[in-house]
């Protein structure tokens, strides 16, 4: 266990864990409707210090067979770092920068109140990536017979591992936590009851929904297009 105290007039507090190391853990971290003090908390050492997971991926380069001449160009690294680029002046990285300063903000007795509906929109959120993202590889599988056949089939082998760790499933390792349960077990660390009680006591999450729709609409749909391989091609710009 680690024992977590704060003195009113700061934002963070030292906790001591286990082996002795101090870490830093927001003040809201230990306060909870009231239940325990923001003074004092004790908690599980690993929510004060996460444990990070180790594992293994097994990353397939471009073969000789798939940098043939006679196929049209790779995406490069360029292009790649282009749309990154694109996406961190856009829209939706400006509205998440908001959000983490308006976050900031929330005094620590109003941190369930305010987060409880955020955590309602998050959850499916966060959850509706793994179908989207199946969606993806899905539509690189139906290139079948029209795409290169070992390109196709390095472009899966390398998609379904992130896909896999998902549900806590590595190379070489026993299957681990699925990222739900470790969304769940972050959940529970900071207001002590399940995220299935948030989830029955909660409205459908409206905006998540919406933002899941749209994605699994613009991925299966190609954007218009009826070549499979042009559909593929847009994949990337779907994520902008």
């Amino acid at each position: 266990m680690a024992c977590i105290r704060s003195a009113a007039s700061k934002t963070a507090v030292k906790a001591q864990v286990n082996a002795g190391k101090l870490v830093t853990v927001p003040t809201c971290v230990v306060s909870r409707r009231g239940r325990f003090t923001v003074t004092e908390r004790k908690v599980v050492a690993h929510v004060a210090s996460p444990m990070k997971e180790e594992w293994a991926v097994n990353l397939h380069g471009p073969t000789p067979e798939v940098l043939r001449s006679d196929l049209p160009g790779l995406v490069t690294v360029e292009d790649v770092r282009a749309l990154e680029a694109e996406l961190d002046a856009g829209a939706s990285v400006d509205a998440l920068r908001r959000f983490n300063k308006a976050l900031r903000t929330v005094p620590a007795d109003k941190w369930e109140a305010v987060l409880r509906p955020v955590f309602n929109e998050l959850c499916f959120n966060l959850e509706s990536f793994n179908p989207a993202f199946a969606a993806c590889l899905l539509q690189v599988q139906r290139t079948i017979g029209v795409s290169d056949y070992v390109r196709r089939d390095m472009a899966l082998k390398n998609l379904i591992q992130p896909l896999a760790g998902e549900y806590g499933m590595h190379n070489n390792q026993p299957q681990l936590k699925t990222h739900r349960e470790l969304f769940s077990d972050f959940f529970q660390s900071l207001f002590g009851y399940p995220l299935t009680q948030l989830l029955a006591d909660s409205p459908a999450p409206a905006a998540a929904q919406l933002l899941y729709s749209q994605m699994v609409r613009d991925i299966l749909g190609g954007g218009g297009e009826t070549d499979v391989l042009a559909q593929v091609n847009l994949l990337p710009a779907k994520y902008e």
